[in-house]
């Protein structure tokens, strides 16, 4: 839920996790690396959302997602960029160029804040990678 008026609403921090995800094509599961939100800068291009399907019919499904910020190889209007493409979303393999790509693209890497949060298991359901930020 967005509450743009509150003076917390802000996208300058943003969370990058590991999350399982069942591929409807290939039947299987595979871990993609999802966003918190969308962060402002050249990586909003390459992030799209996603309704993922439960991955248990015992999941209850008040509290499942709405959507999740997934980061793509491509940009989502790419000719690449079909779910069908073996390698459509990014996951774990990925990390190195993505840390990479967001300190070349002028985001910040905070690794304090990535050591207090996994330290607090304030994140369920989910592994975080990494806390960054761009500046507004």
């Amino acid at each position: 839920m967005s509450y743009p008026d509150s003076p917390f609403h802000t996208n300058s921090i943003f969370y990058v996790f590991l999350e399982p995800y069942l591929n409807p094509y290939t039947k299987q599961y595979q871990k993609i690396i999802t966003f918190s939100e969308i962060p402002t800068g050249p990586i909003s291009e390459m992030i799209t959302t996603l309704r993922p399907r439960k991955l248990s019919e015992f999941q209850n499904p008040n509290t499942y997602p709405d959507c999740k910020y997934v980061l793509c190889r491509y940009p989502p209007n790419h000719n690449y960029s079909k779910l069908q493409h073996e390698g459509f979303y990014m996951g774990p393999g990925d990390i190195p160029a993505l840390m990479s790509y967001l300190v070349t693209n002028g985001y910040t890497i905070m690794p304090e804040l990535t050591k207090l949060v996994l330290k607090t298991n304030a994140i369920e359901n989910k592994q975080l990678v990494l806390v960054g930020k761009r500046e507004p």
